[in-house]
């Protein structure tokens, strides 16, 4: 009969005990992904879970990233058996790894499995609506999307490139978005992203990008403030101005209760303060875009809007860019008149200009889209002939002016 109590009584001692052991969800990570590990079997409120390349022996400071079983670095008040601990922003290099589930505070490793860490795969961004504005007889059609509507007044006006337009759109005068995102982690949609491609004449007054109040009766949520900075209020504004005649690529990712980031140009411009679920930054189906309710809405020139369903993670704003001066390479040779001629244009290292004989023009200034000087000849000094050396500019466009007795001639050069 002792022989027959001994299994029941060993069930009893080591029959809740489970295997102590670690598991992923799959073998191979992209740069930057999230990383959760599953864990069964820790015994301690100090048992720990830390990443460390694969060749790597647990020791003092040597983890990529370690957290208790708790899922935090503050140990738990009783011990957690089984459960899961999440790395949110991965590994940022490509490598072979191993996560551990180590005892008791100590590097005691007590199961451990490897995994792989490979470069990111580039995605295509796609948005549920984008307006480009490349149309002066229909400014409002998408390229996806809705077509927007006007409130108001605008104009179409050249855009960053040769071959982009633009709208300009001022005081009193906005669109309205239907953007068709089902509504999501709340009653509104409060998870979305925008994309701008915008420029500002001056600084010193208001301009407003979004307004989510329909009957446009509250503030815009989106500014440039009277010093050039991003955001509003509520979600703090960015530490560093934009610059005035610039074209710029802003994205704002809204993902209310959780984050609100501006960028520029796909680098982080703000790190804002996350708005509340359903609050002032909760889409309704339709949005008002470059509205403000009090003459906040001042006069832009916007090149592209586009919204995205997602909040979009820092590699995929990253892959938008900026607003770049890409222009087309078949720019013909300019005749600029008869006794003038520019060429080769577009170039990638030297303009050539030669003036007749009789030709009046005495002053060549180059400058580029901003009206910053780049380059200036006295053509007294240097004759009929002129040869400009455009190596180390800045791919891009520029305006080259000839002034005289008679009227200035102005054309544009493409540096490629």
């Amino acid at each position: 009969m002792k022989k027959l109590l001994l299994i029941p009584v060993l069930f009893l001692i080591f029959g809740n005990i489970r295997a102590q052991q670690v598991t992923l969800n799959k073998s191979t990570y992209q740069v930057g992904e999230a990383i959760t590990v599953n864990f069964t079997g820790s015994t301690s409120i100090l048992d720990w879970i830390a990443l460390f390349n694969e060749d790597i022996t647990p020791g003092n400071q040597n983890n990529h990233g370690w957290k208790y079983t708790s899922n935090t670095q503050t140990a738990s008040a009783t011990t957690i058996e089984s459960g899961s601990v999440t790395f949110g922003e991965g590994l940022s290099a490509i490598g072979k790894y191993k996560v551990c589930l180590l005892s008791n505070d100590s590097y005691t490793v007590a199961a451990t499995v490897n995994f792989e860490v490979v470069a990111q795969v580039p995605t295509t961004l796609t948005p549920v609506g984008e307006w480009l504005f490349n149309d002066p007889q229909d400014l409002l059609k998408s390229s996806v999307g809705p077509a927007l509507e006007l409130v108001g007044t605008h104009a179409a006006v050249s855009g960053p490139t040769l071959t982009d337009g633009a709208v300009r759109i001022g005081v009193g005068s906005h669109y309205k978005l239907v953007h068709g995102i089902a509504p999501n982690n709340g009653t509104k949609v409060n998870t979305y992203s925008l994309c701008y491609d915008f420029k500002v004449s001056s600084i010193g007054v208001y301009y407003s990008f979004l307004q989510t109040t329909v009957e446009n009766n509250d503030d815009g949520e989106i500014f440039v403030d009277k010093t050039g900075h991003l955001g509003v209020r509520n979600t703090g504004y960015s530490p560093e101005p934009i610059v005035a005649g610039e074209w710029n690529r802003m994205v704002v990712v809204v993902n209310n209760g959780v984050e609100y980031s501006i960028y520029l140009n796909g680098v982080k411009f703000l790190i804002g303060v996350a708005q509340e679920i359903d609050g002032r930054f909760g889409l309704n189906p339709t949005a008002l875009l470059m509205a403000d309710e009090d003459g906040e809405d001042n006069e832009m020139d916007v090149a592209r809007i586009s919204i995205y369903n997602k909040a979009l993670t820092e590699a995929e704003v990253a892959s938008l860019g900026g607003v770049e001066l890409v222009v087309p390479v078949d720019v013909p040779q300019t005749p600029l008149k008869p006794m003038v001629l520019v060429y080769p244009n577009p170039t990638e290292d030297f303009i050539k200009v030669q003036l007749a004989n009789n030709e009046t023009m005495t002053q060549l200034f180059l400058t580029d889209m901003l009206g910053r000087s780049v380059f200036t000849s006295n053509l007294k000094d240097s004759g009929s002939d002129l040869t400009i050396d455009v190596r180390t500019f800045p791919k891009g466009m520029y305006l080259l002016t000839l002034k005289g007795s008679s009227e200035p001639i102005v054309t544009k050069i493409v540096v490629k």
